[in-house]
């Protein structure tokens, strides 16, 4: 039977997938699958199947959605029946690629794009995806090669020249690193003379530490005040956490454009400069106890959903055993948090600030709720919502499940004393941060 699916504007009054009707049919299965509402999704596709078992889109689109409800092998078994019936279709060896990666099966999920690179050499997205199996493995010369190829096909993809920069800079190579994001700090404004932009009225900066839930906060904000997050297409910071420093020209650019702005950037003096130099007035500032942001980070960075970028110049990173990783971790990433926690609480006490801040926590948010932490939220910004919406749970906005005692049950009795006792005693009493 030909994959080929006829046109047809014929709808059905049965429950029946006909040919005459399968485009109906599949018009609602991929508007769910769009919406990623996946139990609708195996809804809609059941009946297709029955009638068409080895219709390719059909067996593409529910064999994603099976595997996002956990029946992951019973979606793997369908996406190779789509690749086995349909063997020139690049995107199914990319969608299950997608999914090997995820439950960290990396050499398969290789295997796969580079499949799909020989039917399809100029999806960018492919190359990346590549880059990032290789940069999270520590072969940072095959992620180069692939970066650089997904550069030639998106020259201003940011994404791949921060990936590129980030193997310049673990092999020493800063200047290489710095050129690669000039390249594609494009900004798209009309403006002659970017110091005359003004961050916009309604715009709403948030500076948190990494993994403090920052990106959470930031989509319900645009959620709740019809907003928008803006994306990270320039670069509106340079340098490495917890040293990073927000790179006026970039930052004009972004904020004089509605939207809500996330960043790790600190309380240094230049940085303070640059968004009182926007206009900004107030902005937010959202820590969380750094023994779990700590940990939660570990799991972002080696739990296939992220890059361990900040402080990954050892590259043996990869290749330790999670409680030498863990280790590294502690040793590494632990004291520059208490840094970046410590310069906002000095900002904070100052008098006369050019800006001012509303500094939050994590633990703050739940023992609130999240809908009345972000109505404190609104209402500090002077902005009065009639209902708070908060985005669906999904690995875009939320990881795990912010569980702010985990770190109890992995980190040692050593760990977990160590830690402590680099704690400032101010900070603890602050945000009630307990041994």
């Amino acid at each position: 039977m030909s994959d080929k699916m006829r046109l047809s504007n014929e709808t059905t009054s049965t429950s029946l997938c006909t040919e005459a009707n399968l485009e109906a049919f599949y018009a609602k299965a991929l508007d769910a699958y769009i919406k990623e509402d996946w139990p609708e999704v195996v809804t809609r596709c059941m009946p297709i199947l029955r009638a068409f078992p080895i219709n390719g889109p059909t067996l593409d689109l529910m064999g994603v959605a099976l595997a996002r409800t956990g029946r992951r092998e019973e979606g793997f078994k369908l996406l190779r029946s789509a690749i086995r019936h349909h063997p020139e279709i690049p995107h199914y060896y990319r969608h299950l690629a997608v999914l090997n990666y995820e439950a960290k099966e990396f050499a398969m999920a290789e295997q796969l794009y580079l499949k799909s690179l020989t039917l399809d050499s100029e999806d960018m997205t492919t190359h990346f995806n590549l880059a990032t199996i290789y940069l999270d493995q520590g072969y940072f010369d095959q992620a180069r090669k692939f970066y650089k190829n997904a550069l030639q096909l998106e020259p201003d993809h940011y994404a791949s020249a921060e990936g590129l920069a980030f193997t310049y800079e673990l092999s020493g190579e800063t200047d290489n690193a710095a050129s690669v994001l000039d390249a594609v700090a494009r900004y798209d404004t009309d403006v002659a003379d970017i110091a005359q932009l003004r961050a916009d009225p309604e715009t709403i900066c948030i500076c948190a530490l990494p993994k403090s839930a920052g990106t959470f906060l930031a989509t319900s904000l645009a959620n709740t005040l019809n907003s928008e997050v803006k994306d990270r297409k320039y670069s509106i910071d340079d340098g490495m956490f917890p040293d990073i420093l927000l790179t006026e020209d970039a930052f004009r650019v972004t904020t004089s454009q509605r939207g809500i702005v996330h960043n790790h950037a600190n309380a240094s003096a230049a940085n303070i400069a640059v968004i009182a130099a926007v206009g900004i007035k107030k902005i937010l500032v959202h820590v969380r106890d750094p023994r779990q942001a700590l940990l939660s980070y570990h799991h972002h960075c080696c739990g296939g959903r992220g890059l361990f970028r900040c402080f990954a110049k050892d590259q043996n990173f990869y290749k330790m055993e999670e409680s030498e990783r863990l280790q590294w971790m502690v040793n590494h990433y632990f004291q520059p948090q208490i840094d970046w926690i410590q310069s906002w609480m000095d900002y904070q006490q100052q008098t006369d600030k050019p800006v001012e801040i509303n500094l939050t926590s994590f633990d703050t948010m739940l023992s609130m709720g999240q809908k009345p932490f972000i109505r404190s939220l609104c209402d500090a910004l002077d902005h009065h919502p009639e209902q708070i919406i908060i985005p669906k749970r999904d690995n875009k906005v939320r990881f795990r499940k912010g569980d702010p005692k985990e770190w109890r049950s992995v980190f040692t009795e050593q760990q977990q004393e160590w830690m402590f006792e680099h704690m400032p005693e101010a900070m603890c009493f602050q945000f009630g941060w307990q041994r």
